[in-house]
């Protein structure tokens, strides 16, 4: 299981290991310099729209079940294995170069029913810890599993797990993590990945089955760099119809590694009310003002974007924009285990490199819990929650 060490080379081995900000792109000094730290500027309750599952990982966790379960990993050292971390932004950043570092850590958690539970516990932890009240954690069942209809599955697995399975893992997990930390209400969005159209109908069953279990909507995503992607993404389109009709609350991955349109193709091709990152849609101003008009909500990830490559370490990031134009528009994580990032860092983005301030993230924060999959008496209830923690934040 996993990949072979003669793989795995590390990545930008001699980049210099202290940058600090390029052009507005946050960067840790260092891939030791993790921090978790609650900063007191941001101690107040925080709501995150984008935040993958399988990429909230804790490093030593990584290490951990491999050794369990017998998985070659490039190191079993922590500070060695952090090196292979999207910790900064490399030359020549791409989606797809980002997407490549998940081999380095994916594979321990595939095909286990301790690893699945273990991973969704601890990550709820984490963001507990960090003050967030809500969270919408995305994933694909599929990537997970090793049975069913999955040609990524192994011969012989260790477990056989359908992704009905993995997905019933995690609700399991979070069951156990809201006796542990009531003040978090987590819920979950089920991935179709664009390079498997044969996953998409079952992915929208799942979320029809379990919509009172905790499972709030669908996403998409792949690489628009794959040259069977545009291809693909029309195969995709019966299994949204279905979700669509049978009210399953849709957010679509556009915007990031292509161009505005993609964005536009989400809301009208795929039912989308949301966008996962959406940046690219400064390129276009008639779609740029239908955002503006239509208050469709962009899950904006700052560090992240600046890692895929998706926004230039050069530019002005899309999100200033967004903002003072009153796009509606929010702050999320993406993936900050793979990036070695918490919210803290995506918020001191924000406010010391962009510079808006604490009451512009907190005005963000809202507007992602108008904009989340809650039922509208529940969102109600967060909402409230977050203006009055806000109205005593401010007036302390």
């Amino acid at each position: 299981m996993g990949n072979s060490k003669s793989d795995m080379v590390p990545p930008e081995k001699n980049q210099q290991e202290s940058e600090k900000v390029q052009g507005g792109a946050y960067q840790r000094e260092s891939y030791e310099s993790y921090d978790e730290e609650i900063d007191p500027d941001f101690d107040f309750p925080k709501v995150v729209l984008h935040c993958h599952l399988d990429g909230s990982f804790r490093i030593s966790t990584v290490i951990d079940i491999a050794k369990r379960r017998g998985i070659e990993l490039v190191s079993y050292d922590e500070k060695e294995l952090r090196k292979y971390a999207v910790w900064h932004v490399q030359e020549n950043a791409t989606l797809a170069k980002f997407l490549d570092h998940f081999k380095y850590f994916g594979p321990v958690f595939k095909g286990s029913r301790y690893a699945i539970r273990r991973l969704t516990l601890e990550a709820i932890e984490d963001f507990h810890r960090r003050g967030i009240v809500y969270i919408e954690l995305r994933f694909s069942p599929h990537l997970l599993a090793t049975i069913g209809n999955d040609p990524l599955n192994e011969d012989d697995p260790e477990e056989k797990i359908t992704p009905e399975d993995v997905l019933e893992e995690v609700l399991k997990a979070n069951k156990i993590a809201a006796e542990k930390y009531p003040s978090i209400m987590v819920r979950y969005l089920l991935c179709g990945i664009v390079a498997f159209p044969q996953w998409s109908q079952e992915t929208a069953e799942l979320c029809v089955k379990y919509r009172n279990d905790g499972v709030v909507g669908m996403d998409l995503a792949g690489d628009p760099q794959d040259p069977d992607y545009h291809t693909e993404m029309k195969l995709h389109e019966k299994a949204f119809d279905y979700a669509h009709d049978n009210n399953v609350n849709i957010t679509i991955h556009a915007g990031e590694a292509e161009g505005p349109s993609s964005c536009e193709q989400a809301i009208d091709d795929f039912h989308a009310a949301r966008i996962g990152h959406g940046y690219h849609i400064i390129e276009d101003e008639r779609i740029y003002k239908r955002f503006q008009n239509e208050q469709h909500h962009l899950e904006c990830c700052p560090i992240s974007s600046y890692r895929t490559g998706s926004v230039k370490k050069t530019q002005n990031h899309p999100l200033i924009r967004f903002f003072k134009d009153g796009l509606n528009c929010s702050i999320s994580t993406d993936d900050p285990g793979i990036m070695l990032t918490t919210i803290f860092d995506d918020y001191a983005d924000v406010k010391n490199t962009m510079g808006l301030s604490i009451k512009n993230i907190q005005q963000m924060n809202l507007n992602a819990a108008r904009s989340c999959f809650l039922p509208d008496s529940e969102k109600s209830e967060l909402i409230s929650r977050l203006e009055l923690s806000y109205a005593k934040f401010n007036q302390d």
